[in-house]
């Protein structure tokens, strides 16, 4: 159905990227991003969940997670979002601009 791939992000290039996705999605200046790629590299070194998604070797989506307690219970989806032009992100499933993951 869909042709994106997610996988964990880990590299500082990577999460510069997110930040400027989130930039473009949310509309704000790619210094505004919701989120910093420093942030980002923080979380994930930290063993969080940092997230991109790509269909056809361009990034297309992103979410940032971190644990919550109990450790390996729960997870907290801090921010995901995805542009509106992919195959998997459809108008019906979008709220403010950003797109949920599909369901798995």
């Amino acid at each position: 159905m869909n042709g994106a791939t997610v996988r964990e992000l880990h590299l500082m290039e990577d999460f510069e990227a997110v930040s400027l996705l989130y930039a473009d999605i949310w509309g704000s200046e790619p210094g505004d991003s919701p989120i910093s790629g420093e942030i980002m590299r923080a979380l994930s070194h930290a063993g969080n969940y940092v997230a991109g998604a790509y269909e056809g070797g361009r990034l297309v989506g992103a979410s940032v997670a971190f644990l919550g307690e109990p450790i390996g219970t729960s997870l907290h989806s801090h921010i995901t979002g995805a542009v509106m032009d992919t195959a998997w992100v459809s108008p019906s499933r979008c709220t403010s601009g950003s797109g949920h993951w599909p369901a798995a």
